[in-house]
């Protein structure tokens, strides 16, 4: 299951820094709310996003949310305790799956 969920949903935006909410559109072409806590799914890996870790948001400062997909923020780098300037782009990984954000695989 790939990503690209911004080909369906609309309104996205960063609730305290780690929950992805947005409008997604259903098969029957509906609009839901939903919402995919991130921390639960993206870590930081000594300054860079990694998926299929847990809180990056923890050791993160200046979260943002660019052009509806890809998230950027500065990122603690553990050996040196300095920040990383650091972006992912959502849509590599998270669907839409009949009106609900979900995570992919790659």
């Amino acid at each position: 299951m790939a990503g690209n969920f911004t080909s369906s949903c609309r309104n996205m935006k960063l609730i305290d820094g780690h929950i992805l909410y947005a409008e997604c559109r259903d098969l029957q072409g509906e609009w839901f709310q939903s919402t995919l806590d991130l921390d639960e799914h993206l870590g930081n890996d000594n300054g860079v996003f990694k998926w299929y870790d847990k809180n990056f948001s923890h050791s993160a400062e200046d979260i943002r949310l660019v052009d509806g997909g890809t998230i950027v923020a500065k990122l603690r780098r553990w050996s040196d305790q300095q920040w990383e300037s650091s972006s992912v782009s959502l849509n590599n990984l998270i669907t839409n799956n009949d009106g609900r954000l979900e995570l992919g695989e790659f």
